[in-house]
This record gives structure tokens, sequence and C-alpha cells, in this order.
């Protein structure tokens, strides 16, 4: 950036560490910190002095892109993003760094959320990387500004809607939709002002869930029901918002025949909207952490597994061929599905709200392990009794570090131990990080904490 601003009005902040929200953080000389998007390590911002003095007075990190007069050192991992939306869709923080320096990034989130729990120098493996361009889920905004309908992503910090004609994240069959699923939406009625779009990419095609502020009319109906014959999409059903603290039931509005997916060679019927790990590759990757490590340990002659947060069944078909799986899941028709799916095998599901009532230590009674895969605000109030029951290996899945040093704070001090994790990148160009954490303790700490 050039400048006509004066040295004597300038003051140099160097780029220490990068935010997990995605900005660079740095300091002046005299301690001053503040924050600029699309900084990176070892960099240094020229801003304005009053602009440094405004946040020594404050005491506070204060982030102001616009206050970069000039960028020196440019870091040699700062690559050209790719991404003409760059900057300016919410979706993507990183694409001005390196993939391989991003993920060396991640790992060490990781590390420092565990020794912050309380496991110092455990075995972190390297990121499992996930390319770009395989993301099989999409979740966007639909806004109808006059006669122009804008279809993408939140603008940075607004409620403004980047209207994109592409996206390098997803799979090119969810961004071929873009184009005719906004000239459909343009002339529905029951899309006023604001709407929302999450479309998956399964097994068997497409599946959409609308979210609309209006009632849907007949002409409506027709209008979706041509958009999915030709665009090939299977399914399209109107989400109506939450009952109880649940989503209720959703409307099918076009169904062009069954959708499905298939986890660990299972066929499962899926839900509307349902709940997916973004990509096939990162699913993959996950499940066969998650069985590594069951095989890993002593498991009994006939090994019962207990599975928290299982979702549509993502990992309970893996689990299921290492032992059998006592699976608990919230959501009534996705506990269903597993079932049928099953068709009394080695996985049960139950239906249970797990942030209402929590499973007890004497649930897990005769489990030789426990998975959980919570949402991200973490396990909260199921942590305890799985600290309290006499199970000696836990495998906690996390896709917030945050909420896993707070969950695990409390098994590190039950005794467990971090025998193996592994982060797994599923979102690149972001900070976003997943992880497998593989728990363990002996009997004799369970029984010292017992007594």
């Amino acid at each position: 950036m050039e400048s006509q601003e004066t040295s004597a009005n300038l003051v140099a902040v160097t780029i220490r560490a990068v935010h997990p929200a995605g900005y660079g953080i740095g300091q002046t000389e005299t301690g001053a910190r503040l924050s600029f998007r699309g900084t990176l390590p070892g960099e240094m911002v020229m801003t304005r002095a009053a602009h440094a003095e405004t946040a020594e007075r404050a005491g506070k990190l204060l982030l102001d892109s616009d206050e970069i007069i000039e960028l020196k050192n440019p870091s040699p991992d700062r690559v050209v993003p790719p991404c003409p939306y760059f900057g300016e869709c919410g979706g993507c923080s990183l694409q001005h760094w390196s993939l391989n320096a991003a993920a060396d990034f991640k790992r060490e989130r990781i590390v420092q959320a565990l020794a912050k729990a309380g496991f110092h120098d455990a075995p972190v493996a390297p990121t499992i990387a996930i390319a770009p361009g395989l993301r099989r889920r999409m979740d966007l905004a639909v806004k109808r500004e006059g006669a122009v309908v804008k279809l993408g992503l939140h603008v940075q910090g607004s409620s403004n809607v980047v209207d994109l004609s592409s996206c390098l994240a997803l799979e090119p069959a969810l961004t071929a939709l873009f184009d005719p699923l906004r000239a459909c939406l343009r002339g529905i009625s029951a899309f006023r002002q604001n709407a929302s779009v999450i479309a998956n990419r399964v097994e068997s095609g497409i599946d959409i869930l609308l979210r609309l502020d209006g009632p849907v009319t007949a002409d409506d109906r027709k209008r979706l029901a041509n958009f999915a014959r030709d665009a090939g999409v299977m399914r399209i059903a109107l989400g109506h918002g939450m009952v109880r603290g649940k989503p209720a039931p959703a409307e099918i509005l076009v169904n062009n025949g069954a959708v499905f997916t298939v986890f660990d060679g299972t066929q499962i019927a899926l839900p509307p909207g349902a709940f997916l790990q973004p990509s096939r590759e990162g699913e993959t990757a996950i499940r066969a952490e998650v069985v590594a490590a069951l095989s890993a340990q002593k498991l009994p002659a006939r090994p019962v597994v207990s599975e928290l947060y299982a979702g549509n069944g993502t990992l309970s078909f893996g689990i299921g061929k290492v032992a059998r799986v006592r699976a608990y899941e919230g959501d009534e028709t996705a506990s269903a599905a597993i079932n049928r799916a099953a068709s009394g095998g080695q996985i049960n599901a139950q239906c249970r709200d797990l942030t209402r009532q929590p499973l007890q230590k004497t649930d897990f009674a005769g489990s030789c392990a426990i998975v959980l895969d919570p949402p991200f605000d973490g396990a909260g109030l199921q942590i305890p009794p799985i600290a309290q029951s006499d199970v000696t290996v836990v495998i906690y899945v996390s896709c917030n570090p945050l909420a896993m040093t707070r969950d695990l704070t409390l098994l590190a001090n039950a005794g467990f131990t971090v025998a193996r994790a592994a982060p797994i990148d599923q979102f690149p160009w972001t900070t976003e990080i997943e992880a497998v954490i593989t728990l363990v303790r002996a009997k004799r700490a369970r029984d010292k904490r017992a007594g």
C-alpha cells in the first residue's frame, strides 16, 4: 500500500500471531496491541500513531484493517487469494496464507487447547488436510433487495449478503445450483425479503431445505418442482423453525426419490437438512481415527461402546464393526433412521436430548468406552457423569477447541491422559479445525478417585 503519511505520523506494528477469528495480532514497541485482517505472523504493519495511541490508552486489542497504511516484510507463506470474493465474503478468512502454514497453525490450536485443559506435551499428530472444493454441504443466505435477489454468504461482520456466482470451497455440483436457484427464488412469492438454503449433496443426489418468510402458494410449489426437475434435485423441503427447542418437522414440497447416504457401507435414509460432516473425505478420516483408536485398546471379548450425539449414524456403523453400540441422539427422526438401517444388529439407538437429560454414570455400566461428538458448544453437563463413570477410554471428537478445553479439563482432573490427538482440517482457508482426541486412564487411577 502506498502512503502519503509522514514517517512521524506512523508507527510499526509487528504481527506476532493469528487470532482464531482469522486476523493477525500485533504489538508496537510501546506495548500497544492491535490487530489487522489479512496479516500474518512476522509481517510489519505501518499504521497511524494516533491509532496505536488509542489502543494503548484503551488497554485492549483494537481491530481495524482500514488503518493499514503500509505492509512491510510480507510473510514467505503469503499467497495470492484464489477467490475473487475474498476479503468481502465472510466464508473464508485465510486464503492469503499457504495451506501448509495454515495446517500447522491449526495443529497448534489443538496443542494449546489440550495444554490449557491440563494435557501438556500431548501427542498431537500432523494435521490431516482435506483439499478445497470438496465441501458437500452449503448453508446460504438469500436476500431480496428490490428486483435483485442476492444468494451467498454474509459480508464479514454484517447482515449484508455477498451475491456469489462461484465458491471454491464447494463441490462443483453445488455451485452449479447458484444461478438456477437464484432465478427460481426470484419468482417465489413466499420469499419476501429473507430466506436461507441448506443443500447436501449425498449419494442419492442433492437435498435442499428452504426457510422462507411467507406462506407457500400452489404456484410456488410448481416453480420449485420445475427447478428440481431441471437441476436434478432429489428433494426440496420447507423448514418451520423451532418447537420446544428442537427443529419442527419439515414439510416436503418436492420429492423425486429417496434421499440417502452411505456410512461405512450401510445405506441410511436422511431427514431434510440432515447434519453431515462437510466432506466425505473428512467424514472418512474422522471415522477411521475413531475406529483405529478403539481397535488399539485392549477391549473385552464382547465390547460395548456408548456413543453420544450420534447424529444420523456417521460414526455408529464404523464403531459397530468392532463393538456393540449404544447410540444416543436427541433427534427422534435421526435415531429412528439409525435403527432402521441397523436392522437389530450391533447398533441400538435411543432418542435422548443429552443437553436436557444427560446420561448418568450408571448409564455407562457395561461400556468399555465412550465416543462422543458433541455440538459446537461442547458436551457441557454430560462431562461430569463421564468423569465419574468407570469407563477408562473416551474418544472425544471436537469441532471447537475452546469447548474442547472446557470439557477435557474435567477429564484431566479425573485421571485421564491423552493417548493420541489427530487434527482434521475440513475447512481449508478458515481457522476452523476438528480433532479426534483419545483419552485413557488406568484402572488404578480410577479406583483411587472412587475411594
